[in-house]
């Protein structure tokens, strides 16, 4: 029993020195100046009120309070009713302490697990220290026996309660009885109907603007086209108006090639004395076709006086060919002629005269 006491005398110890660190000047403040505070208005004077070791004055303040108690002032309530169990020495009133302490405590770390559920966090540095020295304080006080109590305190309803909550949660979803199974799996498959129906409608409404949205992109560049082909159309009731600039000057153009095709149709006749385009295209198709055979024909006389005539020179067609090439007046009459008609031919390219409309008639050097 004494090391027991000793054990919780050293917490209570420990709890003081740290918030007496927290306040270095407690020692002027645990005076008559600590009086003119209210503990329950001011956090500051509560932590100052502790740290002087005025339990007394703090439960008088908050546990009898018909307002509901901060998470702060729940520490401070289970930590005064801690330091009371370790100063009191009646058995009766040690147990009243240790169940009041649990309670505030309880209550304390409830709602702390509670905001780290939803935040992932214990606060500030002093809201962990808190937490730390609660939590050694509650272990304290659980470990006390001997105390006439019942058996489900409110802590123990409380944790009780919650732990059966969790529970059933659980249970309800994951292991369900056959009523609520046969349920859920009703609400599943409708559920999986809707989220199926929900996607198909959304897939179908998506294509569906991707097609209204094709169309009308068509719509716009046939518009586009007829707009630059017909012109503007204006639609005013039953009334449409049409632009028929761009036509006009179609027309224009169109007419306007028309009638120089005819001129050159005309030309063309008259340098043909008279024969249309398609006479002349059949004149030049025959001439064309008599040409080849020419050629054909004039081939076949070549090769056949090839072969007929002899390889040997004293015939009188080789006789011939070497007097034709041989020199003689003839021969040299010829050439000086063909080079009097190259100088004038050079001069009239010279001059320009050749390059004249109809020289080749007008002037012989010029053929």
């Amino acid at each position: 029993m004494i090391l027991h006491r000793s054990r919780h005398l050293a917490l209570a110890l420990a709890a003081t020195a740290v918030a007496a660190c927290a306040y270095p000047a407690a020692a002027q403040v645990c005076g008559p100046a600590l009086a003119q505070c209210d503990p329950q208005q001011d956090d500051a004077c509560l932590r100052k009120t502790y740290a002087c070791g005025n339990y007394e004055t703090i439960i008088q303040t908050l546990f009898l309070e018909d307002a509901a108690p901060t998470d702060d002032q729940k520490y401070f309530l289970g930590a005064s009713f801690y330091g009371l169990f370790v100063r009191e020495r009646s058995k009766g009133l040690e147990c009243e302490m240790v169940k009041f302490g649990r309670e505030q405590l309880t209550d304390y770390l409830s709602s702390q697990k509670l905001k780290f559920s939803k935040s992932g966090s214990f606060g500030t540095v002093a809201q962990m220290d808190q937490i730390y020295h609660g939590t050694q304080m509650l272990d304290a006080l659980n470990a006390v026996t001997g105390c006439v109590e019942s058996a489900f305190t409110r802590a123990r309803i409380q944790s009780i309660a919650s732990a059966e909550a969790v529970d059933v949660s659980r249970n309800v979803f994951l292991n369900p009885p056959t009523a609520a199974k046969q349920a859920f799996d009703t609400l599943l498959l409708a559920l999986r109907g809707f989220v199926s129906r929900a996607s198909d409608l959304e897939t179908g409404i998506a294509l569906r603007r991707v097609e209204i949205q094709s169309a009308r992109n068509h719509l716009a560049a046939i518009g586009e086209i007829f707009k630059r082909i017909f012109g503007t159309v204006t639609i005013n009731g039953a009334t449409v108006t049409v632009d028929s600039t761009t036509l006009d000057a179609i027309a224009a153009e169109s007419a306007r090639k028309l009638g120089a095709v005819a001129v050159e149709e005309q030309d063309f006749k008259a340098a043909l004395g008279g024969i249309s385009a398609e006479d002349y295209a059949a004149i030049r198709s025959e001439t064309v076709a008599k040409a080849e055979q020419f050629l054909k024909e004039s081939a076949f006389h070549i090769n056949m006086v090839g072969k007929a005539l002899p390889t040997d020179t004293t015939r009188p067609f080789w006789q011939l060919v070497a007097t034709l090439k041989a020199e003689n007046p003839g021969k040299s009459a010829g050439d000086d002629l063909a080079a009097i008609r190259k100088g004038w031919r050079a001069r009239g390219d010279q001059t320009g005269l050749c390059a004249q409309p109809q020289a080749a008639q007008r002037v012989w050097y010029c053929r």
